[in-house]
């Protein structure tokens, strides 16, 4: 940790303090305690300014703080009292700094997302080093970049962590994210040289992300070419715990399709739903045999979802984008962007 910074703060009625080195912990946090510890750190530690601009930062410094405050004690409300960790305290300070010097909200709102995260951190792991470091690296990033990673993160990582089920809405989702979508080479390099990306060996087309990861769009259906076949499917609609997954498709209601974004979906929603394995087994096995759109109708479809959608499509298929892979800092930063846009929650991942 940085010796300059000084996290000096003063006991309040009824607090321990344990002096070590310029470091007092408190127990029993509340939040107006929370609240004044956060602010006494920025306080304390930032640079000397003019009077002016002393009062913007001080401002966006206090902005930042209510705002975390506010979300974290609605998402993860026991965890107030880790602010009292040093590496808790200077991820905040982390945070603070680079609000207070850009202001901007979107990345205000993002560091939000990823300091209640971060709250939860208390031993070293690569996982805290990384979000650590993702406090770090998002100011280094414009929001039409950070939409990018969101995207990345929405067609090759999300389907398959769970954090997406049928209802996802393409165009609607997507399009948070797409709308002024860039692959220019300079836009792209800077990415990379971020660390939130890596350039991939394997090309993905939307098509084939969406025949891998998006199967309930784009099929027709499970089809029987042998007898043996015919009697799964069979089974499949007659038995009670699975029959209510046999749906109608979303592209055509007189098509009956299996009610999954993809293997992964299914196998999660039974297990929660404590389906047998045997049964699940069967469920599986008639997903595998489903059918779905050739590969030019598959492109049809999605240009048919909206001009957001052929713009994200056309761009992705014709650039260096189908080749890009996220980092662990780019996963954290695309989480925390699409968390706060949409409002859900996500099974972070951690590659």
């Amino acid at each position: 940790m940085n010796e300059d910074l000084n996290f000096e703060q003063k006991g309040g009625k009824n607090s321990t303090n344990i002096q070590g080195t310029n470091i007092s912990l408190h127990y029993g946090i509340s939040y107006s305690d929370a609240k004044e510890i956060a602010l006494d750190i920025f306080q304390n530690n930032f640079l000397s300014l003019s009077e002016q601009a002393a009062e913007t930062a001080k401002s966006r410094a206090e902005e930042l703080v209510q705002n975390y405050l506010a979300k974290l004690l609605l998402k993860k409300p026991e965890s107030i009292n880790n602010i009292i960790d040093p590496g808790i305290q200077y991820a905040l300070f982390t945070a603070q700094k680079e609000f207070a010097r850009t202001g901007n909200k979107d990345i205000g709102e993002i560091f939000v997302e990823i300091l209640i995260e971060r709250m939860t951190l208390l031993e070293r792991s690569m996982k805290q080093i990384v979000y650590d470091e993702s406090l770090n690296i998002i100011t280094k990033l414009t929001s039409q970049q950070i939409d990018i990673l969101t995207i990345i993160f929405l067609l090759k990582y999300a389907p398959q962590s769970g954090s997406l089920t049928t209802d996802f809405k393409i165009e609607e989702t997507l399009g948070l994210f797409g709308e002024n979508i860039n692959s220019d080479k300079s836009f792209i390099d800077h990415l990379i040289y971020s660390g939130t990306v890596i350039e991939g060996k394997t090309a993905l087309s939307i098509e084939n992300i969406f025949l891998s990861h998006f199967k309930y769009f784009i099929s027709n259906g499970p089809s029987a070419y042998y007898s043996k076949d015919k009697a799964k499917i069979d089974q499949f609609k007659q038995t009670e715990s699975l029959k209510q997954y046999f749906v109608p498709s979303p592209r055509n209601k007189d098509i009956k399709i299996l009610a999954f974004l993809n293997e992964e979906d299914l196998i999660s929603k039974l297990n929660a739903n404590n389906i047998s394995q045997e049964e699940i087994k069967l469920c599986l096995s008639v997903f595998r045999m489903s059918s779905h759109l050739e590969f030019t109708k598959i492109t049809s479809y999605l240009k048919s979802q909206g001009d957001i959608m052929i713009k994200i499509h056309d761009c992705w298929n014709t650039s260096i984008l189908k080749y890009l892979e996220l980092t662990n800092v780019g996963l954290v930063i695309a989480q925390a962007n699409y968390s706060r846009k949409t409002g859900k929650n996500v099974k972070l991942i951690i590659l």
